[in-house]
Protein backbone atom coordinates (compact mmCIF):
# COMPACT_ATOMS: atom_id res chain seq x y z
CA UNK A 1 0.00 0.00 0.00
CA UNK A 2 2.41 2.50 0.88
CA UNK A 3 4.37 1.95 -2.41
CA UNK A 4 1.13 2.95 -4.42
CA UNK A 5 1.64 6.46 -2.42
CA UNK A 6 4.73 6.78 -3.24
CA UNK A 7 3.97 6.57 -6.79
CA UNK A 8 1.22 8.66 -6.79
CA UNK A 9 3.50 11.38 -4.69
CA UNK A 10 6.38 10.91 -7.16
CA UNK A 11 3.42 11.33 -10.09
CA UNK A 12 1.89 14.70 -8.62
CA UNK A 13 5.69 15.93 -7.95
CA UNK A 14 6.27 15.39 -11.31
CA UNK A 15 3.48 16.96 -12.97
CA UNK A 16 4.02 20.11 -10.69
CA UNK A 17 7.50 20.47 -11.83
CA UNK A 18 6.56 20.49 -15.46
CA UNK A 19 3.67 23.02 -15.04
CA UNK A 20 6.41 25.37 -13.16
CA UNK A 21 8.73 23.99 -16.20
CA UNK A 22 5.91 25.31 -18.59
CA UNK A 23 4.88 28.71 -16.58
CA UNK A 24 8.49 29.53 -16.01
CA UNK A 25 8.56 29.27 -20.27
CA UNK A 26 5.46 31.49 -20.91
CA UNK A 27 6.08 33.83 -18.63
CA UNK A 28 9.55 34.66 -20.01
CA UNK A 29 7.77 34.75 -23.39
CA UNK A 30 5.49 37.10 -21.98
CA UNK A 31 8.11 39.28 -20.22
CA UNK A 32 9.89 39.25 -23.84
CA UNK A 33 6.95 40.56 -25.70
CA UNK A 34 5.97 42.63 -23.26
CA UNK A 35 9.41 44.65 -23.50
CA UNK A 36 9.53 44.81 -27.05
CA UNK A 37 6.51 45.94 -27.40
CA UNK A 38 6.99 49.06 -24.92
CA UNK A 39 10.23 49.97 -26.48
CA UNK A 40 8.34 49.80 -29.95
CA UNK A 41 5.93 52.26 -28.44
CA UNK A 42 8.20 54.24 -26.99
CA UNK A 43 10.09 54.34 -30.26
CA UNK A 44 6.65 55.15 -32.08
CA UNK A 45 6.01 58.02 -29.61
CA UNK A 46 9.35 59.55 -29.98
CA UNK A 47 9.62 59.77 -33.59
CA UNK A 48 5.55 60.59 -33.91
CA UNK A 49 6.45 63.87 -31.40
CA UNK A 50 9.10 64.67 -33.33
CA UNK A 51 7.94 64.65 -37.15
CA UNK A 52 5.17 67.20 -38.59
CA UNK A 53 3.35 64.40 -40.25
CA UNK A 54 0.08 63.72 -38.78
CA UNK A 55 -0.68 60.61 -37.37
CA UNK A 56 -3.83 58.51 -37.21
CA UNK A 57 -3.97 58.00 -33.71
CA UNK A 58 -3.10 59.99 -30.49
CA UNK A 59 -0.07 59.64 -28.91
CA UNK A 60 -0.71 59.81 -25.39
CA UNK A 61 -2.56 56.57 -25.96
CA UNK A 62 0.51 55.13 -27.69
CA UNK A 63 2.38 56.39 -24.08
CA UNK A 64 -0.12 55.34 -21.55
CA UNK A 65 0.02 51.93 -23.37
CA UNK A 66 3.87 51.75 -22.84
CA UNK A 67 3.54 52.76 -19.21
CA UNK A 68 1.12 49.56 -18.53
CA UNK A 69 3.64 47.32 -20.58
CA UNK A 70 6.54 49.04 -17.92
CA UNK A 71 4.46 48.01 -15.24
CA UNK A 72 3.60 44.59 -16.84
CA UNK A 73 7.39 44.26 -17.83
CA UNK A 74 8.96 45.04 -13.99
CA UNK A 75 6.64 42.81 -11.99
CA UNK A 76 6.98 40.02 -14.21
CA UNK A 77 11.00 39.87 -14.19
CA UNK A 78 10.71 39.97 -10.77
CA UNK A 79 10.13 35.97 -10.78
CA UNK A 80 12.37 35.66 -13.65
CA UNK A 81 14.87 37.74 -12.18
CA UNK A 82 15.02 35.25 -8.28
CA UNK A 83 14.59 32.72 -9.91
CA UNK A 84 17.51 33.54 -12.14
CA UNK A 85 19.39 34.56 -8.91
CA UNK A 86 19.75 37.91 -10.83
CA UNK A 87 19.56 40.42 -8.13
CA UNK A 88 23.02 41.52 -8.33
CA UNK A 89 23.15 43.49 -5.06
CA UNK A 90 21.92 40.87 -3.21
CA UNK A 91 24.14 38.26 -4.83
CA UNK A 92 27.53 40.47 -4.51
CA UNK A 93 27.19 41.04 -0.65
CA UNK A 94 26.39 37.60 0.21
CA UNK A 95 29.93 36.29 -1.39
CA UNK A 96 32.11 38.15 0.64
CA UNK A 97 30.24 36.70 3.89
CA UNK A 98 31.49 32.84 5.66
CA UNK A 99 29.87 30.24 3.75
CA UNK A 100 27.77 29.44 7.14
CA UNK A 101 26.33 33.23 7.27
CA UNK A 102 25.63 32.61 3.85
CA UNK A 103 23.46 30.35 4.00
CA UNK A 104 21.51 32.39 7.01
CA UNK A 105 21.25 35.51 5.00
CA UNK A 106 20.11 34.15 2.08
CA UNK A 107 17.63 32.02 4.43
CA UNK A 108 16.73 35.59 6.21
CA UNK A 109 16.79 37.21 2.78
CA UNK A 110 14.31 35.01 1.37
CA UNK A 111 12.06 35.72 4.80
CA UNK A 112 11.66 38.95 4.23
CA UNK A 113 11.21 38.61 0.22
CA UNK A 114 8.12 36.36 1.55
CA UNK A 115 7.06 38.96 3.72
CA UNK A 116 7.52 42.06 0.91
CA UNK A 117 5.62 39.77 -1.56
CA UNK A 118 2.90 38.66 0.55
CA UNK A 119 2.21 42.39 1.23
CA UNK A 120 2.62 43.29 -2.37
CA UNK A 121 -0.49 40.27 -3.41
CA UNK A 122 -3.07 41.47 -0.46
CA UNK A 123 -2.45 45.07 -0.63
CA UNK A 124 -2.25 44.33 -4.92
CA UNK A 125 -5.56 42.34 -4.26
CA UNK A 126 -7.18 45.48 -2.19
CA UNK A 127 -6.22 48.14 -5.02
CA UNK A 128 -7.51 45.67 -7.86
CA UNK A 129 -10.64 45.23 -5.98
CA UNK A 130 -11.30 48.46 -5.39
CA UNK A 131 -10.75 49.30 -9.23
CA UNK A 132 -13.43 46.71 -10.17
CA UNK A 133 -15.90 48.15 -7.88
CA UNK A 134 -15.50 51.97 -8.75
CA UNK A 135 -15.34 50.31 -12.50
CA UNK A 136 -12.74 52.87 -13.18
CA UNK A 137 -11.39 53.44 -17.01
CA UNK A 138 -7.88 54.08 -18.04
CA UNK A 139 -7.44 58.05 -19.54
CA UNK A 140 -6.83 57.36 -23.15
CA UNK A 141 -7.25 53.90 -23.62
CA UNK A 142 -10.20 53.61 -22.12
CA UNK A 143 -9.68 49.55 -21.05
CA UNK A 144 -10.25 48.76 -17.03
CA UNK A 145 -8.05 50.03 -14.32
CA UNK A 146 -8.02 46.87 -12.70
CA UNK A 147 -5.77 45.26 -15.61
CA UNK A 148 -3.18 47.95 -15.27
CA UNK A 149 -2.28 46.88 -11.50
CA UNK A 150 -3.05 43.03 -12.12
CA UNK A 151 0.61 42.21 -13.44
CA UNK A 152 1.16 43.39 -9.61
CA UNK A 153 -0.69 40.42 -8.33
CA UNK A 154 0.29 38.01 -10.73
CA UNK A 155 3.86 39.01 -10.59
CA UNK A 156 4.16 38.89 -7.01
CA UNK A 157 2.53 35.78 -6.74
CA UNK A 158 4.51 33.91 -9.07
CA UNK A 159 7.88 35.54 -7.38
CA UNK A 160 6.25 33.86 -4.10
CA UNK A 161 6.52 30.50 -5.90
CA UNK A 162 9.58 31.19 -6.89
CA UNK A 163 10.98 32.23 -3.46
CA UNK A 164 9.49 29.46 -1.63
CA UNK A 165 11.15 26.83 -4.12
CA UNK A 166 13.99 28.96 -3.85
CA UNK A 167 13.65 28.56 0.50
CA UNK A 168 12.63 24.61 0.21
CA UNK A 169 15.97 24.20 -1.90
CA UNK A 170 17.95 26.27 0.64
CA UNK A 171 16.68 24.53 3.89
CA UNK A 172 16.90 20.81 1.90
CA UNK A 173 20.47 21.99 0.86
CA UNK A 174 21.38 22.21 4.35
CA UNK A 175 20.27 18.92 6.16
CA UNK A 176 22.07 17.36 2.83
CA UNK A 177 25.09 19.03 3.97
CA UNK A 178 24.69 17.82 7.49
CA UNK A 179 24.42 14.33 6.13
CA UNK A 180 27.53 14.19 4.15
CA UNK A 181 29.87 16.46 6.40
CA UNK A 182 28.85 14.41 9.45
CA UNK A 183 28.68 16.04 13.01
CA UNK A 184 30.52 19.40 13.65
CA UNK A 185 33.85 19.60 14.92
CA UNK A 186 34.62 21.17 17.95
Amino acid sequence: MMKGHKVVGCLIAYWLRRAAQIADSLMRIAVVIAFTTMVGLVLVAVVARNTPVSLPFRVTGVEEGARYLMIFYIFMCLGVAYQSNMLAGISAFLVLLPARIQRLVGILRTLIMLGFLGAMVYFGQDIILHQIRTGQRSPNLRFPMYLAYLPILIGCGLAIFYVARSLRATTESKESDKEHLGPPVS
